[in-house]
């Protein structure tokens, strides 16, 4: 089976509480577009889009006649058409506190080097090919980004890798396909329960929706996502405030899965 990744970066800048720099992709069986474009698409009439309206994450960007619960509804529903066509989630996070000497363009080149290689490798695991779609690279020679990946190996955690089994790469935007709303709303999700921490109602309900599409291993029935569909770096982090805020979040997560699979039993 084939793939097209689609990636993009959330919460470039510091701000309260956004405490991490995310970089998000989706890993879409190529099969599997047309039924996901269909069903998108199908959504949007439901709910009376025009062709410009955009459907995206945040609440701010809904056309003035959908509501908030109608909003929340919609991107519910694109959670299900994910999951329904075996679409696969990979989130990197980085604290910003760590990374704060760094200028933008190197946070944004780190993350994307990772989304590479980790989408690298999940096509090796499934003896697979793909296609890299980024929504933007905010650096300064953005294609040059492009053509070295495809011309040469990134460097992830000191070592080299190959990204052997990506064939191409290619930049889209917003409003350009349903495979990027697809990529909008998941990644989003994704922002909101690393940066948004205290929204605990909403934030299980995302965890319900999006944990059992993050790319992971499965063991006796459990689906370990460590270093899979969820990157959190540096590793080895070793000052204690620091260290403090990646095990919150790890604990924050399980724990909230856990709570959504409680009540669902």
């Amino acid at each position: 089976m084939e793939y097209l990744l689609f990636a993009d970066e959330a919460n470039p800048e510091q701000t309260d509480p956004a405490k991490f720099f995310i970089y998000g992709g989706v890993f879409v069986p190529i099969e599997k577009t047309g039924h996901i474009h269909r069903a998108i698409e199908e959504l949007r009439i439901a709910y009376d889009f025009e062709s410009l309206d955009q459907l995206k994450f945040q609440t701010r960007s809904k056309p003035k006649h959908i509501s908030i619960d109608q909003h929340t509804e919609m991107k519910a529903a694109v959670y299900k058409i994910a999951a329904a066509n075996n679409v696969k989630f990979c989130g990197y996070a980085i604290l910003h506190a760590i990374a704060a000497k760094k200028n933008h363009a190197t946070l944004v080149e780190w993350g994307a080097n990772i989304l590479l290689a980790k989408y690298n490798q999940f096509l090796s695991e499934g003896g697979s090919k793909g296609w890299a779609n980024f929504d933007r690279i905010n650096t300064a020679k953005p294609y040059k980004y492009l053509q070295d990946k495809f011309a040469n190996r990134v460097e992830i955690d000191g070592i080299p890798v190959t990204l052997e089994n990506i064939v191409g790469y290619s930049f889209t935007c917003d409003g350009a396909s349903h495979l990027s709303t697809l990529a909008d709303i998941l990644i989003g999700g994704f922002r909101y329960i690393l940066n948004e921490p205290t929204r605990d109602v909403a934030g299980k309900r995302i965890v319900s929706s999006l944990g059992p599409l993050f790319w992971g291993q499965m063991k006796d029935g459990v689906n370990f996502i460590g270093d899979r569909g969820l990157v959190l770096r540096p590793t080895g982090v070793k000052v204690a405030k620091y260290l403090a805020d990646y095990e919150e979040t790890r604990s924050r997560l399980t724990a909230w899965s856990k709570s959504m699979s409680d009540d669902e039993a």
